[in-house]
């Protein structure tokens, strides 16, 4: 199952917020048990910064976040480092990015730009 959300929330914790909530309405259905630590939910999260009042910026996607509390963490530290890129001048490079609960940081997977290739 795969639950998809406009993009209006402000920071990490609403994220973690709306995970929590929405594990208790799945495992109250009976539909899923939302153990994180089990791999019985993850979240993906997209992340891009804006001024209020322009259009949203360029999104950074960041992969199998796998704790409500890393969902909080890995968010404002890519809104975070999203601005600090673009307040010193550079530009958010569309990519896909891994959340490294250890270094509590992002890490770059791969970018979004280019074909990606598949060797099997």
């Amino acid at each position: 199952m795969e639950i998809v959300f406009e993009p209006d929330l402000q920071d990490g914790e609403e994220a973690a917020a709306l995970v929590r909530e929405l594990s208790m309405i799945l495992e109250r259905l009976g539909t899923c048990s939302c153990k994180m630590d089990e791999g019985a939910l993850r979240v993906d999260a997209n992340i891009s910064v804006h001024k209020k009042g322009s259009p949203l910026g360029v999104r950074t996607e960041v992969k199998n976040i796998g704790s409500v509390r890393a969902v909080a963490h890995a968010i404002q530290f890519e809104i975070d480092r999203q601005v600090e890129v673009l307040e010193s001048g550079g530009s958010v490079v569309n990519e896909t990015r891994l959340w490294d609960a250890q270094c509590r940081q992002t890490q770059p997977m791969r970018d979004k730009e280019e074909k990606q290739v598949i060797i099997l």
